[in-house]
């Protein structure tokens, strides 16, 4: 009794049973050799988090410096400042110094006494 001894219909019902066997197989194989994929994608995914945390620490330190650079620069022009209205004052001064009181007496000694209380409160750090 051979496979061609067999009724149509039984025939049928093999080749449809082997061949689902076969994609089944097909199937499981895969999705375990899929499995592996995970790893693959777990390390691609490990790899990207730790170049965004390497480009947020690279941020980091570019904001911190220009941060320096920011407060320097406000540093120095504010220096700049001071020294300026220093000399303003100093030659506030000295030009109410030499000037002539006798147009406006009260005047000039009101603001010949406010530059000289100014100069004397002006810290010498500032200048």
């Amino acid at each position: 009794m051979g496979f061609n001894s067999l009724a149509p219909k039984t025939k049928n019902l093999i080749v449809a049973g082997g061949l689902t066997s076969f994609v089944f197989g097909v199937y499981f194989y895969t999705m375990r050799a899929v499995g592996g994929t995970d790893e693959l994608q777990v390390a691609i995914d490990k790899f990207e988090e730790q170049k965004h945390n390497r480009l947020l620490i690279m941020l980091r330190n570019w904001i911190a410096e220009q941060h320096e650079v920011f407060v320097e620069r406000k540093k120095q022009t504010r220096e700049k400042l001071l020294a300026v209205v220093d000399k303003v004052c100093m030659t506030t001064y000295n030009y109410l110094k030499e000037a002539n009181p006798k147009r406006h007496p009260e005047l000039h000694r009101g603001l010949l006494g406010l530059f000289h209380q100014q100069m004397m409160d002006f810290p010498k750090s500032n200048r």
